[in-house]
């Protein structure tokens, strides 16, 4: 047990009970980093990180690899200290087994990287070729947590859900803009990710002024083409009104993607569809097939009426989508029960924002004294400053979708195991937390273990970001659990240390076995999917 100090208060309610502080590193609120540092390993993430990144000190003079800055970062950002330095937690001997990389009971008591080098380390990741590494890294990551969760065998299809998702910024942050529609200063990067399994394939951070359609191709044809060459036979690209544009609609067609994109409405639309939405017979949702081109079209395209009636008032409500699907596979219906799902990833937008505390650096701050004595410095050009600051928080953003990408694996272990290698579709386990199992029955050991975590499932939330207006989602759909609750019931666990010669033991509280004990299980049956260079 730790020793303790004098105590730092009485309770006023019953003054039998003293409280006191722990004197050493031997008690600690974190252990969850320990699991943690056992998905990273499993994916492979720092050895395909350090293996590409590059890293121009002297490493005959460094005291923190690579690997260990990376681990640090990574594991603060996913246990919920936003900060990128945090010293809160730099003598935490959870901290400092999971940012270990050596094998050994004496890294329990290592004192993680001070702060100025974690600042040194923002920099070096944004240097070279270090960014489009790290993106890389986060879509390779994604698709290769969709082939895990998938048996190991492509997908059938996946859909890719791509929205602009607004960070609020504060102060005079390179890049950000005042936006209309939001009515606040932000940042409005574009984020692509999988809504129906939960997986984010990559992010571009832009300006907090420019729509969505601008310069979006090149972003969009590269995730696309990133899922079909590793993990999907077919690639739907599913859009909102945001998009429209016919230079998106030729780039993906010229590219073999299948797109669903809702349209916005015109005279000329209202026209067509006037009607079927005059008409108050319908009592159920109706979908019309119609041909359309908008004069910036180069061709007519696909266009699905959908009415929704609404008893006793004067019109229905309508909207409109546009797709290059077959009639033949993709009915109206089916393509409006698609598209309706699009709220799941707004959804998972949310919950990035929840569970990461999105900061960028204001401004470039050069160091202009040392030892209060000032700094010769060469005169830069603006520019140059501004590109390597916009370079840093590009970077900052990539680094939040891989601590996202990280807990979502971590949930979607707690849920449910990965199913075996090889798996016949029938035996497959659910992509993500809330799609059907239609796989057997879960053996009497699982089973059991399911019964004994009830409480932990009780819990599911929803995150903060908005559905669209036509939900038609399916209310037979298993409750997830939300990220934070994820995080402040798994990983945010208290422990005690234990030293002895050759190891060293973690006593975790016994809130927390039932919930370690099925993550555990479903760990070990983990074989990770890996995919070549992306």
């Amino acid at each position: 047990m730790a020793k303790s100090t004098e105590p730092l208060f009485v309770l006023p309610y019953n003054q039998s009970v003293r409280i006191k502080a722990a004197s050493n590193d031997h008690t600690m609120s974190d252990a969850g980093a320990l699991l943690m540092r056992s998905v990273i390993a499993r994916t492979g993430l720092i050895e395909y990180l350090t293996e590409r990144l590059y890293d121009p000190r002297n490493q005959d003079r460094v005291q923190y690899s690579l690997a260990q800055l990376l681990l640090q970062w990574l594991l603060q950002l996913i246990q919920g200290w936003s900060a990128l330095w945090t010293e809160q937690v730099c003598t935490d001997a959870a901290f400092g087994t999971s940012t270990s990389i050596e094998r050994g009971a004496v890294e329990a008591g290592r004192t993680l990287a001070s702060q100025p080098t974690m600042s040194r380390l923002l920099g070096l990741l944004s240097k070279a070729d270090n960014p489009s590494h790290l993106e890389a890294a986060v879509q390779k990551l994604a698709i290769e947590h969709m082939l895990v969760r998938n048996g190991g065998r492509r997908c059938d299809e996946v859909v890719i859900d791509v929205d602009a998702m607004p960070m609020d910024v504060h102060g005079n942050q390179l890049g950000s803009a005042y936006h209309g529609h939001y009515k606040r200063t932000i940042f409005l990067p574009l984020i692509a990710s999988c809504g129906e399994s939960g997986d984010v394939l990559g992010a571009q951070l832009r300006p907090g002024n420019r729509r969505e359609v601008t310069d979006c191709e090149d972003f969009l044809v590269s995730m696309a083409d990133g899922v079909r060459q590793h993990a999907a036979d077919r690639v739907i690209v599913r859009l909102d009104a945001g998009f429209n544009s016919g230079v998106v609609f030729t780039r993906l067609e010229a590219a073999g993607h299948h797109y669903l994109m809702r349209l916005r409405k015109n005279k000329v639309l209202e026209a067509l569809a006037a009607p079927y939405v005059e008409d108050c017979s319908y009592e159920t949702k109706t979908y019309v097939e119609l041909e359309y081109g908008a004069q910036s079209w180069e061709k007519t395209r696909r266009v699905i009426l959908v009415v929704k009636p609404r008893p006793g008032e004067l019109f229905n409500d309508f909207y409109f989508l546009v797709t290059n699907l077959d009639a033949d596979t993709h009915s109206g219906e089916v393509l409006a029960a698609l598209y309706s799902r699009r709220g799941k990833a707004e959804m998972h937008q949310g919950e990035i924002k929840a569970i990461c505390s999105l900061s960028f650096s204001s401004s470039p701050r050069a160091k202009s004294h040392y030892r209060n004595v000032p700094i010769a410095r060469e005169d830069i050009a603006e520019a140059d400053e501004d590109a390597e600051i916009q370079a840093e928080n590009a970077v900052r953003l990539q680094v939040y979708l891989l601590v996202y990408q990280l807990l979502h694996i971590g949930r979607c272990l707690w849920h449910s195991p990965p199913p075996p290698v090889g798996s016949e579709p029938d035996e497959v386990a659910p992509l993500a937390e809330g799609l059907h199992d239609t796989g057997p029955q879960s053996s009497g050991t699982d089973a059991a273990l399911y019964e004994s975590t009830d409480a932990f499932s009780e819990t599911a939330m929803e995150a903060d970001g908005s559905a669209v207006a036509d939900t038609d989602s399916s209310s037979s759909e298993l409750p997830h659990m939300h990220l934070r609750t994820f995080r402040l019931q798994v990983l945010k666990v208290g422990a005690t240390l234990a030293r002895h010669a050759r190891y060293v033991t973690f006593y975790i509280a016994l809130s927390a076995v039932q919930a370690w004990t099925r993550f555990w299980a479903h760990f070990q049956q983990l074989h990770w999917q890996s995919v070549p260079d992306i």
